[in-house]
């Protein structure tokens, strides 16, 4: 029983400095089922405020990523969270992650 892990976050967790035109991405160990990828297994959002960004999600067709668009522009000098919870592989291992970067002054 392997459960699938998060190997690369972008922006980096706890980056400052991040360009408002931010988009979010995550590696995984091995593919995850699309299916299990919605607003209620992944959040994005202010961290301070939990105001869910508008967006679209992603998942790479070989199922090792997930990238999230937000539909405007980030606000500046603001901390947002990635969160996922229950993400699955194939085989039904679920995963959770939980990262977090600051945006900059532009």
């Amino acid at each position: 029983l392997i459960n699938p892990t998060v190997t690369q976050v972008e922006p980096a967790n706890n980056a400052t400095g991040v360009a408002t035109s931010a988009v979010v991405k995550l590696q995984f160990s091995e593919r995850i089922n699309p299916l299990t990828v919605n607003e209620s297994t992944f959040f994005f959002g202010n961290a301070n405020t939990g105001i869910r960004v508008n967006g679209s999600i992603t998942v790479a067709a070989d199922g090792l990523s997930i990238t999230f668009t937000p539909n405007a522009p980030l606000s500046v000098n603001t901390r947002y969270s990635v969160q996922m919870f229950n993400i699955t592989d194939l085989a039904g291992h679920a995963t959770s992650f939980f990262s977090a970067f600051t945006t900059g002054s532009q």
